[in-house]
């Protein structure tokens, strides 16, 4: 199972990051444009099964802003990465980072009970 679970690890990243316009926007961030946030939606919806969906019925409370920082988690872009991206500082990606994981701890208090991080509970919706 672990071996499976790996392979399917390895066969999502290189579909994320074979895309051209991931690859693009990593190499050379700029703040995204509608299109640019709907065609990284869609792409993580089809690489990760409708992972926008799951992530709206379990946290239904999150705002369209913490979906899309959820998106780029998922996407495996760095802090600077997203800053760029939605045109904040570093420090303000932290800052929200912060408050969607206080949002989704409301929702469900058993998450990061084990240490998780962030970037592992969004990876896992």
């Amino acid at each position: 199972a672990r071996q499976l679970d790996g392979q399917v690890q390895a066969l999502t990243a290189a579909l994320i990051d074979g895309d051209e316009v991931v690859e693009q926007l990593r190499s050379h961030p700029k703040f995204l444009t509608n299109a640019q946030w709907e065609y990284l939606q869609q792409l993580t919806d089809r690489v990760y099964k409708d992972a926008s969906h799951r992530l709206a019925l379990r946290f239904p409370q999150l705002t369209p802003a913490d979906s899309q920082l959820c998106m780029l988690i998922r996407l495996h872009f760095s802090n600077a990465q997203i800053a760029t991206l939605i045109a904040v500082s570093p420090a303000s990606v932290s800052q929200q980072k912060f408050r969607l994981k206080k949002r989704m701890m409301q929702a469900d208090g058993r998450l990061f009970a084990d240490g998780e991080t962030l970037d592992t509970v969004v990876c896992q919706v």
